[in-house]
């Protein structure tokens, strides 16, 4: 960057964003459907308790070995990104509180707030530095490695080609960490409110190795903190009273519950012990929204589903007409409307229409009647 040049703000909050990817034969999940319980009458007491139904067992609390949507969930509760996803999908400032981007779109320059970790230590540059270089090193085993692929080196380091601390990512200042793109990419502030992406205290993370993520051993930066987690049970986290926003809490603490089936799900949130749940068995959703409407809250998510082909194998690399023949016969109308059956809307291409400012093109044999895309496909 040129001496004086002058950087961008990014305005946050005033656009909406989505994004997506999607393959042969995905399905766009429209409809994100949670069942809140507030209206029943909790019997008074001196703390607030949140029950929450989160599916099945999270696999790790490690944010780099974390995978599922379960364990998501509670890492956005117990930790906190550069940015977070606001009500519409829009990035909002979180443990930054500015953020500059160069004229060229490749330099993006993070100033933090005045933030602590829940033992008191504070929230340095440095935290997320040591996070993001475990996060793209090989040795890690990062499912979601490849979210920093847009930072300059981070795809040699997975590839194992460099070492894990030439990732262009670094303290500045004690609260100020820049980050040097490889290409543009206008979506990286969505990047940076994935779990993946979270800072980690690197002391603790020193001392304890892998089990720094273990329950009364973890050091968050979020709302709570982890005290308890009962396999095949439920876990507990309790209010992190360090949190910069600590004021805008309001509850003591979450008891996420495990629950492998959705039906088991639904009968604990019917009968009282839980206060949301988030899972909806397809088949009864019709019903669901006939008998309690007034518990059922729709919102927008872009969820994939989709049959990927191994292009190894040489009977799909060499005939692209063959891999034509599978998508077109694939109902994706039947799908949504039957099997999966919560709202979903039949995706026909790779980026989804619900993206900002998209509109992706329709393959003609979308509108053709089953019988003729199955005679195409022969």
């Amino acid at each position: 960057m040129k001496s004086g040049a002058a950087w961008r703000v990014p305005r946050f909050g005033v656009h909406r964003t989505a994004a997506g990817v999607l393959a042969l034969a995905a399905v766009i999940a429209s409809l994100g459907a949670a069942l809140p319980g507030c209206h029943r009458d909790a019997p008074p007491s001196a703390t607030a308790i949140l029950r929450r139904g989160n599916g099945a067992e999270p696999e790790s609390l490690d944010p780099h070995h974390a995978r599922s949507e379960a364990a998501l969930t509670i890492l956005r509760d117990l930790y906190e990104g550069l940015t977070e996803l606001g009500p519409d999908g829009t990035p909002m400032l979180a443990a930054a509180d500015r953020c500059t981007i160069s004229p060229d779109g490749l330099i993006y320059r993070f100033h933090l707030r005045d933030a602590r970790w829940s033992n008191g230590d504070p929230v340095v540059a440095e935290d997320f530095v040591a996070a993001w270089r475990r996060l793209v090193d090989p040795k890690t085993g990062a499912q979601y490695a490849q979210l920093l692929a847009p930072v300059q080196g981070a795809d040699e380091i997975n590839r194992g080609l460099a070492a894990a601390d030439t990732l262009n990512a670094h303290a500045v200042e004690t609260t100020t960490l820049e980050v040097r793109l490889a290409r543009p990419a206008p979506y990286f502030l969505s990047i940076v409110a994935h779990p993946a992406t979270f800072p980690i205290n690197r002391l603790v993370l020193a001392q304890r190795g892998r089990s720094f993520a273990k329950p009364g051993v973890m050091v968050s930066n979020g709302a709570f903190v982890l005290t308890r987690w009962d396999f095949g049970s439920h876990l507990v986290a309790v209010r992190n009273r360090s949190y910069w926003n600590d004021a805008a809490t309001r509850v003591d603490g979450v008891e996420y519950y495990s629950i492998t089936e959705p039906e088991a799900e639904l009968r604990a949130f019917r009968s009282g012990a839980l206060d949301v749940t988030s899972t909806i068995p397809g088949a009864q959703f019709a019903w669901i929204k006939q008998h309690m409407g007034r518990e059922l809250r729709l919102s927008p998510q872009l969820g994939v589903y989709y049959l990927g082909l191994n292009l190894r194998h040489a009977l799909f690399a060499r005939s692209a007409a063959l891999r034509r023949a599978l998508s077109l016969v694939i109902d994706r109308e039947r799908l949504v409307q039957a099997v999966t059956a919560t709202g979903e809307s039949a995706a026909y291409t790779f980026v989804p229409a619900q993206t900002f400012n998209y509109s992706p093109p329709v393959p003609e044999y979308a509108a053709f009647p089953m019988s003729r895309r199955i005679a195409l496909a022969r």
